[in-house]
């Protein structure tokens, strides 16, 4: 006597099969798609927040708003002309790890970073 071990042939051990793989592997398999969809949703939410401060904290730096009278953007350059350079916390703007170069009211700063958060 043989044991055969082929659940295709049988009709019946093929709609168990069915049964089994519809009520526990679908489900779950959904479930995972839909927590992958909300993690990469959250983070891009997060993302998109910390850019909003950051720009904020780097208008801060240059003495506020009402201080900055132009910016120029080149590339991973920018260059900001100030009204008053006493009013621009350069030991802040260092320590974000971005290249600062004062001449007269212009201070020219180098970091993509940066850059990449001015729009012309």
């Amino acid at each position: 006597m043989m044991i055969s071990l082929d659940l295709v042939s049988d009709p019946q051990m093929r709609l168990v099969f069915f049964i089994v793989f519809g009520c526990c592997f679908i489900p779950i398999f959904a479930l995972v798609v839909v927590c992958f969809i909300k993690l990469l949703l959250k983070q891009k939410k997060r993302v998109s927040k910390s850019k909003n401060n950051s720009t904020i904290r780097y208008l801060d730096y240059f003495g506020g708003d009402d201080n900055i009278i132009s910016v120029t953007k080149n590339l991973s350059r920018v260059s900001v002309i100030v009204k008053d350079v006493d009013l621009v916390n350069l030991e802040n703007i260092k320590n974000q790890g971005i290249g600062v170069m004062i001449t007269g009211n212009t201070i020219k700063c180098s970091s993509q970073e940066f850059a990449d958060q001015i729009k012309e």
